[in-house]
């Protein structure tokens, strides 16, 4: 039998100083921002030369990372520099639940867990590098009791009730046992005012089960993206989506819908006071590629994350980045980057998802070339990336067991002739677009709750989301640098209203 633990048993937090908000039995200091995750999963990532279903298959190469929509928008608020304003209430058991408790202390990140006796749901990814294909493996979620349930509730309360929330982030699906009602039980006791006489904003990054949890009328900001947009109100996929985000609020009481679309253009539907009209914003979103082409950045990006593909092979741009990226460490020494093209969602990065590519530096650039725009980031350099990966949870140890060697490779050698020249290549971006769309939800709340501007906090969202594609080391996390370079490109329309 696995032993529950007691809440905060194991967290890091050290005793608060006086003046901060703690509450019974946990360790965890109550902050600005709640991030609610009652779904995380520690991440596990296979890597195969080449993968045969029904016969043994060895990996070369095993990375785990925290899964959890909840979890990422609580790093993206940290990747911001605002570890001190947030705090996550989540579910966590077993060996996996310690992973991910340690990994966000790790980054000083607040939390209250509520411990289940159900160890944390794995789920994996199987990268076959031979036919550049992914397999998702989901684990089912351990039952959620009763008891464990009410435990969660009631530390929701006690956080809630102190008066210190001024921000909620309710993120992503539920586990077994749970469902849609502790969204309606979470929102039914939003405070009505903070402890400072302001209000608590309330963000909504799900769109399934959550329609009694829309039509509360407690819901300020609904964070989704298009495919998702289009599933909540049950109409086609290729729907426009100005049409659709209008539809939200005219059947919803919400304040705002923030929609993102891949590399396309996002849309922020807000409400106006009187309830008669919702005004629209469209932002236009830069491709990576023109970011770093007209930076600083051009000159010093590590070559790891260029790669070249056949020319033929190179999908088009407008097809970006509807299915999500993932990029590996190479099986060989001449340096293979694996990229999925599977059907995960992906958020507000800007580039398309390479096809079987292989490493390349990147060529060199005349310095005569002009450079409209220089901006003085360095994105992803050695150093960059070993300190992101230093603070990352992919640093710490994996609690199902250490990394799989990598298999020998045979070497050959042949006295015939040469072999035939390569196809024409092409230059590309290597992206990894997984935990955008939750970027964008962590940094669009916690900038809307400082500047008050939520048409500026979106457009910083969809730059820390288009920022964090380029960090192919881990989930949600971006460099501040390429975040501001990527602000300063977004274009946003002159709004247009429309009548509800």
């Amino acid at each position: 039998m696995q032993l529950m633990a007691t809440p905060g048993s194991d967290e890091r937090a050290a005793a608060p100083p006086a003046g901060v908000i703690t509450i019974p039995g946990h360790s965890g200091v109550v902050k600005d921002i709640l991030c609610i995750g009652v779904n995380p999963a520690f991440q596990t990532t296979l890597h195969f030369e080449s993968f045969k279903p029904g016969r043994v298959n060895r990996a070369f190469k095993k990375t785990h990372s925290i899964g959890g929509k909840g979890q990422n928008v609580a790093i993206a608020i940290q990747q911001l520099g605002r570890a001190d304003k947030i705090c996550v209430l989540q579910f966590t058991g077993g060996t996996t639940g310690k992973y991910i408790r340690d990994a966000l202390a790790e980054k000083h990140i607040s939390q209250f867990n509520v411990p289940v006796q159900k160890p944390t749901r794995t789920c994996t990814t199987v990268l076959d590098y031979a036919s550049n294909s992914t397999t998702e493996l989901i684990e089912p979620s351990g039952h959620v009791s009763p008891t464990e349930y009410a435990q969660f509730q009631d530390t929701a309360t006690t956080i809630l009730a102190t008066g210190a929330v001024r921000g909620m982030a309710l993120c992503g699906t539920f586990p077994s046992g749970v469902d849609g009602a502790l969204y309606d039980f979470l929102v039914a006791h939003k405070p009505a005012m903070t402890k400072d006489g302001g209000k608590c904003v309330l963000l909504l990054d799900a769109y399934r089960g959550v329609d009694v949890t829309l039509s509360s009328g407690r819901v300020d900001i609904l964070k989704i993206n298009g495919e998702e947009s289009c599933a909540l109100m049950q109409v086609p996929s290729t729907s426009p989506i100005r049409e659709v985000g209008v539809k939200i609020l005219a059947r919803y009481p919400i304040a705002a819908a923030a929609i993102t679309n891949g590399p396309s253009s996002a849309f922020l539907f807000i409400r106006n006071a009187e309830g008669t009209a919702v005004t629209v914003h469209e932002y236009q979103i830069p491709s990576l590629e023109t970011v770093l082409a007209q930076s600083d950045a051009a000159d010093t990006i590590a070559s790891s994350e260029f790669i070249e593909t056949p020319a033929t092979d190179v999908p088009a741009l407008s097809t970006a980045l509807d299915r999500a990226s993932i990029s590996a460490p190479p099986p060989a020494a001449a340096a293979v980057a694996a990229v999925s093209t599977d059907s995960l969602s992906a958020d507000a990065c800007s580039s398309p998802a390479p096809v079987r590519p292989t490493r390349a530096q990147r060529p060199p650039r005349s310095p005569n070339a002009p450079r409209a725009g220089k901006s003085p980031l360095r994105l992803n350099t050695d150093s960059t990336r070993a300190a992101a990966l230093r603070e990352s949870s992919a640093a710490l140890p994996s609690p199902i067991g250490p990394d799989l060697p990598r298999p020998p490779l045979p070497v050959l050698s042949t006295n015939g002739p040469l072999t035939p020249p390569t196809p024409p290549t092409r230059t590309q971006l290597v992206l990894n677009p997984l935990g955008a769309g939750d970027t964008c939800s962590g940094v669009t709340l916690a900038a809307y709750l400082e500047s008050g501007d939520l048409v500026d906090a979106f457009r910083c969202g969809l730059a820390a989301a288009s920022a964090s594609c380029l960090m192919t080391e881990s989930t949600s996390h971006y460099e501040r640098g390429a975040m501001d370079a990527v602000y300063a490109m977004i274009e946003v329309a002159a709004p247009t209203s429309h009548p509800l």
